[in-house]
């Protein structure tokens, strides 16, 4: 069906009869608002997206408020984390937008860093638990005198798998690159992801290795 042929039309939005010419095609047909009154909708549309953005920008600043710090602040620590996590040198997926979270002493209220989620998560579960995790291996740290007799132990087999270091003939690194990793990493300025990535190994190795828990 062919559009009808009129010479003028009445907007919409404005209610006011004006000549065909100003009522801008969309496809086969001609809008129903004019084209003055669409401009100022567009306005309106793209000072609506303006206005979201800068919300969005207030309420992150209200939010690392909470903690006495100001986005500049938040950016300026990230980035002599080296963009990382604290802890681990691991960062959020962009994706989801999500930042790394502030970690904060609950008690004087000082921020100490900026942690990932799962760092941060059981960094409050270690305080939480820290002095009866430690009365617990005070205790027992040497075995339950139930179970071990005095002046004994029972050593659980070692398996292949969780042999670690020099002891172990599959390891890909050797005594010289474990102390490059440890070295350049206590000097700073590289993630354990960049030394996984750099070594050929896995981030939880490199962690393991520069806490010591891996080549003693």
């Amino acid at each position: 069906m062919d559009e009808p042929t009129e010479a003028v039309r009445t907007c919409r939005t404005c209610n006011t009869t004006k000549p065909i010419d100003e009522f801008h095609r969309r496809g086969k047909y001609r809008r129903g608002s004019c084209a003055p009154c669409c401009a100022v909708k567009r306005k309106a549309r793209w000072q609506s997206n303006a206005v979201r953005e800068s919300d969005a920008a207030t309420l992150r600043r209200w939010r690392l408020g909470k903690f006495g710090i100001t986005p500049e602040q938040y950016d300026l620590v990230l980035a002599a984390q080296n963009g990382g996590c604290a802890i681990c040198g691991s960062t959020l997926g962009d994706e989801n937008g999500r930042r790394l979270a502030v970690d904060h002493d609950h008690a004087s209220g000082r921020v100490r860093g900026l942690l990932c989620v799962a760092c941060n998560r059981q960094l409050g579960i270690f305080e939480s638990f820290q002095e009866q995790a430690l009365a617990y291996l005070g205790q027992y740290g040497d075995g339950h005198p139930l179970l071990n007799g005095e002046g004994t132990h029972s050593p659980i087999r070692e398996s292949r798998g969780w042999r670690t270091g020099s002891d172990n003939q599959n390891a890909k690194l050797t005594e010289a690159l474990v102390a490059e990793i440890r070295e350049r990493y206590s000097a700073g300025g590289v993630t354990q992801r960049a030394l996984a990535t750099e070594f050929g190994v896995s981030q939880n190795a490199v962690g393991c290795i520069v806490r010591r828990e891996w080549w003693k």
